[in-house]
């Protein structure tokens, strides 16, 4: 395993400099004709999960916190392209899988037994997990024949249905909940360029949470963590990323990374001290990964591996611990990045 020690330039909002340290891993998985790895989501127990090709294949991998790898395949006839998504601190994964070139989704619990999480309504198509809790409530997307509607399925199994209530909606997308049932997505009302951020909190009040935003922005992408700050990334009308940050006192600011010949800054993550994980992008799009401290205070990290570009942070955990993909000659590799 290639483990290797470095030191990051970190930028803040008063121009002051300091210097982290990290232990870059690598997260390939160790099996014959991999062709590329892809961590998607980690917990706070150190467990990882993603996929990798081998042979043209798509499967599903778990690391644990040893370093150790276990395939994960989802066990149904037929089914085929397994990729996990998110996973609890209970170990409880939530993913989707292929099946006679549908989409569908499934749940692993901590056993290792997968169980089928389609949501059951009439007319319901492409079941999307995008969120777990430690709870075991599971959010994500689902069709049917003219709108894209959110769900919420319970611990016991019972699905509810998330449009956010407005009389012209279009499509709802619930990306991320927090373990008090506090949930974030994105909805669209009269066309579908018309995108809005949204939080329904633990109490079941809907808020759109983008309204400092100016008109002709496109929201792509919005998480929430544990005390209730969100973070997520829309696009300008030059397709360029930027980031937005929202405080538990509702407190709402853009977040743009301050790093010479940036054009775009993505959040992806964000943990429990509020430390922010995500892709800024210099010309040409060459892609930087970042952390911003709760101070506001932004790191780059870019993976030193020899030969490695682009890389692309996912997620963090409570220890500070980062998951990623960089690429190396077009192929993708996972890494793992721990603060020292």
């Amino acid at each position: 395993m290639l483990v290797l020690i470095v030191s990051a330039w970190v930028a803040s909002a008063a121009g002051a400099n300091i210097v982290e340290h990290f232990d870059f891993r690598n997260i390939d998985v160790p099996l014959p004709a991999v062709e590329s790895s892809g961590p998607a989501a980690l917990n706070n127990q150190g467990q990882v999960v993603g996929t990798y090709y081998a042979k043209g294949e798509l499967h599903g991998f778990m690391r644990d916190s040893a370093g150790r790898y276990s395939r994960i395949d989802v066990p149904f006839p037929k089914a085929t392209s397994t990729r996990p998504s998110k996973i609890n601190d209970r170990g409880e994964i939530v993913g989707t899988y292929a099946l006679q070139n549908d989409s569908h989704a499934f749940l692993r619990d901590a056993l290792g037994n997968f169980i089928r999480i389609d949501v059951p309504f009439p007319g319901a198509t492409d079941t999307t997990p995008l969120g777990i809790n430690n709870v075991g409530q599971i959010v994500g997307t689902y069709s049917t024949a003219f709108m894209v509607h959110g769900f919420l399925r319970d611990r016991l199994g019972r699905f509810t249905t998330i449009d956010f209530p407005t009389s012209d909606l279009i499509s709802t997308k619930v990306t991320g909940i927090n373990d008090a049932g506090a949930f974030v997505g994105i909805y669209a009302r009269g066309h579908k360029y018309n995108l809005h951020f949204f939080l329904r909190d633990e109490k079941g009040h809907f808020m759109t949470i983008d309204s400092r935003l100016s008109e002709g922005t496109f929201p792509d992408f919005v998480t929430i963590n544990r005390v209730g700050q969100i973070v997520g990334y829309f696009y300008d009308d030059n397709k360029n990323e930027h980031g937005i940050f929202r405080e538990t006192d509702g407190a709402f600011r853009k977040i743009d990374a301050p790093f010479p010949g940036t054009m775009a800054t993505a959040p992806v993550g964000i943990n429990t001290l509020g430390k922010v994980v995500g892709t800024y992008f210099t010309k040409g799009r060459f892609a930087h990964g970042f952390i911003r401290d709760a101070r506001g205070r932004f790191t780059s990290v870019d993976v030193p591996f020899p030969g490695a570009t682009d890389t692309y942070p996912v997620g963090i955990d409570d220890h500070g611990r980062i998951v990623g993909e960089y690429q190396v000659h077009d192929r993708a590799h996972g890494f793992l990045a721990i603060s020292k």
